[in-house]
Formats: C-alpha cells, sequence, structure tokens
C-alpha cells in the first residue's frame, strides 16, 4: 500500500487558503492598520506644518533678496486669494496663504496658498523688506504657524531682515 501512494500528491496540498487562514490574515491586518493609522495622520500633518513653515521662510528670504537685488522695498502680505489676488490684506491671519510682492510696481513676486486646517498668526500685519534687506518694522515680527494637535512652529524675523524657523516642542496647537 506505501507504493501505490508514494506517486500521488495529498488532496490538500493542491488547494489555495482555508477561511481559517484568511480570516486570521485579515484580523492581523486590521490590527496593524488600527495601530499605524493613527500615527501615519500625525506624520502627515508634522510634515504638512514644516512644509509650510518652509514655504514660509522660502518666501520672506526670497522678498529679502528681491529687495536687496532690485534696491526696492518688497512686501510679504497676506491676500483673500493667494492664486489671484494682487492687493494686499491688512490682517493678522495668514491661514489662506501670501504673496510676495514689489510695492513700487506692484507685481507679484511670489505665490504661496495654504491648504485650510492651518492657523497662522503674525503680529504686525504685512512684512516690509528695504533695499539694504531690513525690515521695517518697530520690532521683530514672530510668526507662529499651527495645525490643530500638533506643536507649535514659529518663524522669527529679525529687525536685521534674518529670518530663522523653530520648533516649540512645548506647546501644542489646539
Amino acid at each position: 500500500m506505501k507504493m501505490l501512494l508514494q506517486g500521488r500528491t495529498p488532496r490538500y496540498a493542491t488547494r489555495g487558503v482555508t477561511l481559517i487562514e484568511l480570516v486570521v490574515a485579515l484580523v492581523i491586518l486590521s490590527i496593524l492598520a488600527a495601530i499605524g493609522v493613527p500615527s501615519m495622520i500625525g506624520l502627515i500633518r508634522d510634515a504638512r506644518l514644516s512644509s509650510y513653515t518652509d514655504l514660509l521662510v522660502n518666501g520672506l528670504n526670497l522678498a529679502r533678496i528681491e529687495a536687496i537685488k532690485q534696491r526696492r522695498y518688497i512686501m510679504v502680505c497676506t491676500v483673500t486669494d493667494p492664486n489671484t489676488s494682487t492687493v494686499c490684506m491688512n490682517s493678522n491671519d495668514w491661514s489662506r496663504g501670501f504673496i510676495v510682492v514689489d510695492e513700487l510696481t506692484g507685481n507679484v513676486i511670489r505665490r504661496e496658498p495654504f491648504q485650510g486646517g492651518m492657523s497662522v498668526q503674525i503680529v504686525g500685519r504685512p512684512i516690509n523688506f528695504d533695499w539694504n534687506g531690513n525690515i521695517t518694522a518697530t520690532a521683530a515680527q514672530p510668526i507662529t504657524l499651527c495645525i490643530s494637535g500638533r506643536q507649535q512652529q514659529q518663524v522669527d524675523v529679525q529687525m536685521s531682515g534674518h529670518v530663522s524657523k523653530k520648533v516649540n516642542s512645548a506647546v501644542l496647537c489646539s
């Protein structure tokens, strides 16, 4: 009898996965997804906040360089719609985005729209750079960027026009 079974493959080896194996695999996959998805959402929000902060720092540095290069006043300000507007708003809320504009000609040098869900607060409203690259204000202007539940990021603009970024890990945005 042993001779008869040697050449044949067992019946169970030719089939696919069983229903029990499929259910166990799906349970394990759903547990991993339940653990991983919330942390991925936080990671995506942190990356978006960091990206917006970098865009603002780059926009401010561009304005400073253009002011020095063109020997003109260059302004960074918020607008109602960064994609189309050319006139600055006199507002502390920069959550829609900003533009970099030549004050003399009114030409927009750069447009940076922000997506929803972010709060950007600034003291001093528009930031003006003079032809030496200094800001034309009475004090340095901190800009605070927040996305709910994430660490606050801040951009500091010194009187000399130097722009720096820092993460305030002690403060979570509400």
